[in-house]
């Protein structure tokens, strides 16, 4: 088996994307069947830059953290997002 691939065949990689603002952030890349877009899509996962938060939450005197800690809970509960249409359920299996 391929190591990048999942059982269902889809192929996760990490890789460097550049924002419009310049920054640079690590995005996971699947490809899975979307249920809005009645087709298989790229979906994308970022992750949580967790030093700047901690940064973040030092200079505002913990009021961050409140933001920080909503950031990780919903990365949690829907962390995949359809690069095409914005949906949080990918369908490995389809």
């Amino acid at each position: 088996m391929n190591p990048g691939a999942t059982s269902e065949g889809a192929i996760m990689s990490v890789v460097e994307h550049d924002e419009a603002s310049g920054k640079r952030i690590k995005v996971r890349k699947i490809r899975a069947f979307c249920a809005r877009c009645k087709h298989k899509q790229s979906f994308e996962m970022t992750t949580i830059n967790h030093s700047m938060h901690l940064l973040l939450t030092i200079l505002t005197g913990g009021l961050w953290g409140i933001s920080w800690m909503a950031h990780v809970v919903g990365m949690g509960i829907r962390p995949w997002r359809c690069k095409h249409c914005g949906w949080h359920k990918p369908e490995l299996k389809k």
